[in-house]
């Protein structure tokens, strides 16, 4: 979304000739759509109004029409009409479910005595969600690289869901109970609990009382009986009870930073020799990524005391906390925590709740598991809202490391820390892997000293077949050298 307030500032400020020529540069793409709008607004962008909204905002863009040689001017000849047009349209209960622009979303822009009127649509806020059309839940729309699309059933209900005004852990389990806690996990997190907070006056409380306090029992009104949150289950639980809930439930840490190796050299998955609750997975992981990177001997402020921890260390233990607070555990998508060469992969089921450049500005955003970020938020874990992705992108700046990357594909959502300033540091880390070919390494090293390449460039550069080439840029997707951009004949390929 940074991308697109850049194109915006640059279209306010640029003027005639000179937004004409940036204009006519820019492509359709995830957050760009031009429509020709001569003289009405033209009823099928509300499609792309629904889809921008349900996904991470986008301008759209009126009086700009793509032609066979790439966009025209062709201008908007009535503005107050068409303004005026879209906003009855927008402010019909029976055309669209929400109107989430006001008169400041609009930019106009005189091109050679044409108007140009730029549409800034936010992401919707999660409360809102989701956008649809015709008074028809179904008639909601996303947006897909330079298409809208129908947003499936199962996506419809991750909307309608997460605007509900309560987390998602604090469900009710009925019939659940205390029983189905582990309680090796349990006296471990208490254990904590009482070493770093001694005076704390949760201490004194029956286990029971405390787990009450935590949010993990709650009484169910109805029968008075003490029941099991699903937050409570989540962190505290047995695994086949856990699954009992949730069948799909999957957590995974998996080491793939040897590219020698043919699938990964560690692995951390259930295999019933450890309960696999958030809890325990937590501590599990984190120490497997602690030990991964190296230790820091910064002195505290009294020069006496070793700092333990390093500001990497503590951006990542961010991130895996904040991909289980974020979570939505009833989407059937692990968390998965992946170690690459040169960077780690969170990813979680569930998208942002807030627009990409929020999250990176560290805008608050509503857990969706608030007894899970109560229970670590205790052990010192995480803290206030908004701190952890401020912190996380210092550990990067001050590291020299390439910026985070951040995806929200299929359901879930990927976040990238990089522990390097680029995919691939250096040449010695292509030619000493041996699941590459000679011409694949002189592919990956042409490629440290271009942006990108295309598979008719690799046709035409190494004289090679259709079929070869795209056999050929698969393999190198599939080891995570390289990351596809666009489709069709746009289609690039760049290092990761």
């Amino acid at each position: 979304m940074g991308t697109i307030r850049k194109i915006l500032a640059k279209i306010k400020e640029l003027e005639d000739e000179k937004l004409e020529k940036y204009l006519i540069t820019l492509e359709e793409n995830y957050q760009i759509e031009f429509k020709k709008s001569k003289n009405s607004f033209p009823e099928e962008a509300l499609k792309t109004y629904s889809a921008f909204a349900n996904t991470d905002g986008g301008l759209l863009i009126l009086g700009v029409e793509e032609v066979k040689d790439g966009l025209n001017i062709s201008g908007v000849n009535n503005p107050e009409k068409v303004k005026n047009n879209m906003f009855n349209l927008l402010n019909n209960s029976q055309k669209v479910s929400k109107n989430i622009l006001t008169d400041e979303s609009i930019v106009e822009k005189v091109i050679s005595e044409k108007t140009v009127i730029i549409i800034d649509i936010p992401r919707a806020h999660y409360k809102d969600k989701p956008i649809y059309l015709k008074d028809n839940p179904k008639n909601a729309y996303k947006r897909n690289y330079e298409g809208d699309y129908r947003c499936t059933e199962q996506e419809m209900r991750i909307m309608i869901n997460d605007s509900s005004t309560e987390a998602l852990d604090f469900v009710l389990l009925e019939n659940f109970t205390i029983n189905d806690l582990d309680p090796l996990t349990i006296n471990d997190y208490f254990q904590r609990f009482k070493n770093l907070n001694p005076e704390h006056p949760f201490i004194k409380l029956k286990k029971e009382e405390l787990l009450k306090k935590l949010g993990v029992l709650r009484m169910n009104r109805k029968t008075s009986k003490l029941e099991l949150t699903l937050g409570g289950l989540l962190l505290f639980g047995k695994s086949e009870i856990i699954r009992e809930r949730l069948n799909h439930y999957h957590i995974e840490y998996i080491d793939r930073s040897n590219p020698d190796a043919e699938r990964w050299s560690d692995r951390l998955i259930y295999d019933g020799t450890w309960e696999d609750n958030l809890y325990n997975f937590f501590y599990l992981a984190i120490n497997k990524i602690y030990t991964s990177i190296p230790k820091s001997f910064k002195m505290m402020d009294d020069n006496i005391t070793r700092e333990q921890l390093n500001e990497v260390q503590i951006a990542l233990r961010e991130v895996l906390v904040n991909s289980m607070i974020h979570a939505n555990f009833e989407i059937s998508k692990p968390i998965k925590i992946i170690k690459y060469p040169n960077y780690y992969q969170f990813e979680n089921p569930g998208t942002l709740r807030i627009s990409q450049e929020d999250f990176f500005a560290g805008e608050h955003s509503d857990p969706r598991n608030n007894i899970v970020q109560q229970a670590f938020r205790l052990l010192n874990l995480c803290e206030r809202a908004g701190s952890g992705v401020p912190k996380i992108l210092k550990a990067a700046k001050d590291n020299k490391y390439k910026y985070p990357d951040i995806e929200e594909k299929d359901g879930k959502f990927i976040f990238k820390f990089w522990i390097s300033d680029r995919a691939i540091t250096n040449n010695k880390t292509i030619i000493e892997s041996k699941n590459l070919s000679e011409i694949e390494k002189r592919i990956l090293l042409d490629l440290t000293k271009n942006k990108y390449i295309t598979s008719k460039m690799i046709q035409e550069e190494y004289q090679l077949s259709k079929t070869t080439g795209y056999r050929i840029l698969k393999k190198l997707i599939d080891l995570n050298f390289l990351q596809k951009e666009g489709n069709g004949k746009n289609t690039k390929y760049k290092l990761f």
